[in-house]
């Protein structure tokens, strides 16, 4: 890349980089995404929207950036951080907790204690949602944004489900109250729609524009090679070799550049350039101390491991690793999950692959070995042992070879995977050692049948 067709200036500054947290809007290092302008154009159109995936993707420091903009448009925005207002508290608390940063941040002139007392007659999510249909669009003329940061937080909670049930109506109720066309809510966190209304016999959250914040093109990334090298030609062509490791991975990538830089300050050396990033992402996150120091590295593995699902999830994780075609499905709640753990991305033709260069290395074919998954790449229907489970992927569901051996309890069938009893077992073997393979939808294969 050329300093020609680039004004950028370098020099090495690792203060230049942010690691981790919400990025001020004065931070140098922010990186624009077309994420950016299309959350902002739904909001000025009075869209709710949703940015839910996972952690260190940069959603907090859109959000702070998309409200000051939201100011030049004449539209007024308060940020609710729900991990501010705490999971232990009782549900009073928690409505009030809310309103209370609504009213400080938009400066209303409202005696809020006072209005909920009077109300005690209606439950807190009814008087959360008379505050908001009410109160504040009566006292504010403009537009307003209400961006409720974290949710994932409240997942555990037991009254949630009212909250994201009152939000939705908030919006339906648009059709017959047209000054709630000027309200806006935008939801962020790791979670995805169908973590909002956990009960079944509910409706689902099923309202608001999808963000899809991506990592970091190349392209869209050149502003993090002003604080990398002495030279903006040097600076590229270190910033290629990050992106390579990284693959724009928000945090991977500004941690990186951030050591990078250091190593330019410090220890500058021209004829280093084409393998010093290659040493310092060795050094940084694949030795032993490195994994399992970063915290992103291990947000990533406890998640893994941690998860009620979690033979699933590296069941699945071991077969995009194979570089099986596994299509996305975003309604498939494997799938969901190993998204929002962050290991795993759909690419442009909606295929999941690994999603950067790092997470291949740390959580690699000896890493799920340690945590038991056998891998054979020989054999598409050779067993994988599973957290002590025996699992089989059947391709081919005529070969009844598939089934003589099988002595254990986990399967897979395409990418569904199914946990099934003794009984099972031997119905499934039957039912294909006689070849009735289209009956495989319909086999009773629960213990109690």
């Amino acid at each position: 890349m050329n300093s020609d067709h680039n004004p950028i200036q370098s020099s090495p500054d690792p203060d230049y980089y942010v690691v981790g947290g919400t990025l001020k809007v004065s931070d140098r290092s922010y990186v624009p995404r077309a994420t950016d302008q299309e959350l902002l154009d739904n909001l000025i159109n009075g869209e709710y929207c949703y940015v839910l995936t996972t952690r260190q993707m940069g959603k907090s420091s859109l959000m702070v950036r998309t409200a000051v903009k939201l100011k030049e448009f004449n539209i007024r925005s308060a940020i609710i951080d729900l991990t501010s207002i705490g999971t232990s508290v009782g549900l009073e608390a928690w409505y009030l907790g809310q309103i209370r940063r609504i009213v400080r941040q938009l400066r209303l002139n409202f005696d809020y204690l006072s209005w909920w007392r009077e109300n005690a007659s209606f439950s807190e999510v009814d008087r959360y949602s008379m505050f908001i249909s009410e109160i504040l669009l009566e006292k504010v003329s403009s537009s307003v944004v209400l961006f409720i940061d974290e949710i994932d937080s409240t997942l555990s909670l037991s009254y949630t489900d009212d909250f994201f049930a009152a939000i939705r109506s908030l919006y339906n109720e648009r059709a017959i109250n047209s000054e709630l066309e000027r309200l806006t809510f935008v939801l962020l966190g790791v979670a995805s729609p169908s973590d909002l209304v956990k009960a079944v016999e509910r409706t689902p959250f099923n309202i608001g524009r999808r963000i899809e914040l991506n990592d970091f093109t190349l392209e869209e990334a050149k502003p993090l090679a002003a604080g990398l090298a002495p030279g903006s030609d040097q600076a590229f062509k270190l910033l290629k070799q990050i992106i390579n490791w990284t693959a724009g991975h928000p945090y991977l990538t500004q941690k990186t550049c951030q050591i990078v830089a250091q190593w330019a300050k410090e220890s500058w050396d021209t004829a280093q350039v084409d393998k010093i990033v290659e040493k310092l992402v060795q050094a940084t996150f694949l030795t032993k101390r490195g994994k399992y120091n970063d915290n992103n590295l291990h947000f990533v593995r406890e998640r893994l491991l941690r998860e009620s699902e979690s033979a699933e999830l590296l069941n699945l994780y071991s077969l995009i690793r194979q570089d099986r075609i596994i299509s996305n499905k975003d309604r498939n709640l494997t799938h969901a999950r190993l998204k929002l753990i962050g290991i795993v991305k759909a690419n442009n033709s909606g295929i999941l692959q690994v999603r950067n260069r790092i997470y291949s290395e740390v959580f690699h074919v000896d890493w799920l070995n340690n945590n038991g998954v056998k891998i054979d790449d020989n054999s598409t229907g050779s067993p994988t042992s599973i957290q002590g489970v025996q699992g089989y992927k059947l391709d081919d569901l005529s070969s009844a070879d598939q089934f003589i051996n099988i002595g254990h309890q986990f399967i897979t069938i395409g990418d569904t995977f199914i946990t099934i009893g003794d009984k099972g077992i031997n119905m499934l073997r039957k039912a294909i050692i006689r070849q009735v393979v289209r009956s495989i939808n319909t086999i009773n294969i629960d213990d109690n049948s």
